[in-house]
């Protein structure tokens, strides 16, 4: 029997059911990839919906608001002064004087001493407003006299009365400083010497004359004998010579008499300042529970008893010198009076001399030789002027190039140009009073906003040093400046404590310049914050409920009046409670997109 080929009925169901389950699968997958491609009407409109936009907020800060401006600038000496001899030094002019001393960086410029020496002659500093600009000889009259006293006399070398006038007072101090410095002063020179021989030549040569003139006078026929006329001559010629004699010898009484005044003075200040040394040494001892430096103990009865000896010492000894110094200034005037009464008496003695040879002189018929001897006496009389001229104008002089006058002291050396052995011309040193200051550079247009006294703040480029400071001086360009320069203006400013920027001279800075600043705290946004309303007012908009996904918010427009701009912010003074720090003011808008479901 033939088995059958034919699948059993329940094979045949179990695949039939297999392909139907097939297909319903296949129906599903396909319907569902259709349906991700259709759209609703609703869900089209959904999605052009335009995006929702939400505001950029920040908060409403209370704070004190500033103003600052960053200058660029360096740190240098106030007003250096470049040191140049005025003219020459010494009795000699000569172009080849050499630097033969030269200072040392830094240090101080004091008043009266030698910065310097040139051929072995100081270069004296005074303190003045005057420049040197020439050589001051005996009989100089002018301001740069009077600023030279006014100095040998806060130097301790009093020049009797201080006044525009060389005199011999002048020049007693001046023999007196340069002495005491270690120096000679400078005497006359060879030209000057030679040309008081010419003038004493000169007299010589006129009395000669005159001599000559009386015996032809004589010889014309007087009444009064040879002998006669010649006593009285030697009579007239004794009395002229008197009067020079008198003359001189005055004004070398005075002279000494004002060179004891001088070291007098310095007598009674030394005086002053060890009596003073005493009574400070003797209050220390005396303050409950002072201690002897030397022994570390408290100080003992003996020892207090010392130091009070010692103040006593003092201050008989500073008696002493006082005493010493008045009866040297009453010699002074002692000095002044009987010169002038040798004088007077020896001048006097002349015209009565001259009176007595004129009434011997009066011969008949002689008018001629009269005249010849009243010529003679003048001439003798005009070269004994001249003589007597010259040599009040001859003596101590102080050569233009030995005399440095600096506007402020005290100073310091702040470069060295010259060199020991090099040549005296052109710059020597530079002195800088000791001061310093911060020089910064501006624009014109920021001008309005520094003021002199504003507050600034100095800062190191090198470091995070910085300097509390004022601005001292606001100052154009200078004059002659070039295009560029007339575009930048100057700013001098000064630390409050200026040792502490010395040791950065040179140096780099920035100069941070309090422009302006509110008074108190107030309440600031940015400047973005606030608009323009259509009345041209300010306004700020303040969130009154933020945006969210679901509603869009609500704000609200308050008017403001706005005050200081600083740093991205604007002060801001709303109503009256319209608006406190941390409420949020709108700055802008984002665009947020909704994502479909």
């Amino acid at each position: 029997m033939k088995r059958s080929t034919s699948p059993p009925p329940v094979r045949r169901r179990r695949r039939l059911a297999l392909a139907i389950v097939s297909i319903a699968l296949l129906s599903a997958v396909g319907g569902g990839a259709i349906g991700a491609q259709l759209r609703s009407p609703a869900d089209a409109a959904r999605e052009r919906r335009a995006p929702r936009a939400s505001r950029i907020t920040v908060p409403v800060e209370q704070r004190r608001l500033e103003s600052k401006l960053t200058l660029a600038g360096e740190i240098a000496h106030a007003s250096p002064i470049t040191v140049k001899l005025a003219g020459p030094v010494g009795v000699d002019a000569g172009a080849g004087a050499i630097v033969t001393r030269v200072p040392a960086l830094d240090q101080p410029v004091v008043e009266g001493e030698a910065l310097l020496d040139v051929s072995g002659r100081p270069v004296f500093v005074i303190q003045g407003t005057i420049p040197t600009y020439r050589t001051l000889s005996p009989g100089a009259t002018g301001d740069d006299v009077l600023q030279l006293e006014q100095a040998l006399e806060r130097m301790g070398f009093g020049p009797g009365t201080v006044d525009p006038v060389y005199d011999g007072g002048t020049e007693a101090a001046l023999d007196a400083w340069y002495q005491a410095r270690g120096y000679t002063s400078r005497g006359p020179s060879q030209d000057e010497i030679e040309r008081l021989e010419t003038l004493q030549a000169a007299v010589s040569t006129a009395a000669s004359n005159l001599r000559e003139a009386e015996i032809a006078f004589i010889g014309a026929g007087t009444g009064t004998t040879a002998a006669e006329l010649l006593g009285l001559r030697q009579a007239v010629t004794a009395a002229q010579r008197a009067v020079q004699e008198s003359a001189d010898a005055a004004v070398r009484t005075e002279r000494s008499a004002l060179q004891a005044l001088a070291t007098a003075t310095t007598l009674r200040d030394v005086a002053v300042q060890a009596r003073d040394l005493a009574a400070r040494q003797l209050q220390v001892a005396q303050v409950p529970g002072a201690n002897d430096p030397a022994t570390g103990e408290p100080f003992t009865a003996e020892e207090l008893a010392t130091r009070r000896a010692a103040l006593a010492e003092a201050e008989r000894t500073l008696a002493t010198e006082q005493q010493a110094l008045n009866e040297a200034g009453t010699g002074v005037e002692t000095a002044r009076a009987e010169g002038a009464r040798a004088v007077t008496a020896a001048q006097e003695a002349l015209v009565l001399a001259q009176a007595n040879l004129e009434e011997a002189l009066r011969p008949p018929d002689v008018a001629a030789q009269q005249r010849a001897v009243d010529a003679a006496a003048v001439e003798l009389l005009r070269a004994q002027e001249n003589l007597t001229a010259a040599d009040a104008r001859t003596g101590t002089t102080l050569p233009a190039g030995e005399l440095v006058v600096i506007p402020t002291l005290p100073a310091a050396v702040t470069a060295v140009a010259a060199t020991r052995g090099g040549a005296s011309d052109g710059d020597l040193v530079t002195v800088s009073p000791a001061d310093t200051t911060v020089g910064a550079r501006l624009d014109p247009v920021d001008a309005p906003f520094v003021q002199p006294g504003a507050r600034a703040l100095i800062e190191l480029r090198d470091s995070n040093g910085s300097f509390p400071a004022a601005i001292e001086a606001v100052q154009g360009p200078a004059a002659g400046a070039t295009a560029a320069e007339q575009q930048q203006m100057r700013v001098v400013v000064r630390a409050d404590d200026v040792a502490a920027i010395r040791p950065h001279v040179g140096a780099a800075v920035r100069v941070v310049v309090d422009v302006a600043s509110t008074d108190a705290e107030v309440l600031v946004v940015p400047v973005a914050a606030v608009t323009l309303g259509a009345d041209g007012g300010s306004r700020v908009e303040v969130e009154r409920e933020p945006v969210t996904d679901v509603v869009d918010g609500r704000t609200e427009i308050v008017p403001v009046d706005v005050g200081l701009r600083a740093q991205g912010l604007v002060e801001i003074r709303p109503p009256a409670g319209a608006l406190a720090a941390g409420d949020r003011v709108v700055v802008g808008t984002e665009i947020r997109r909704e994502v479909p479901a």
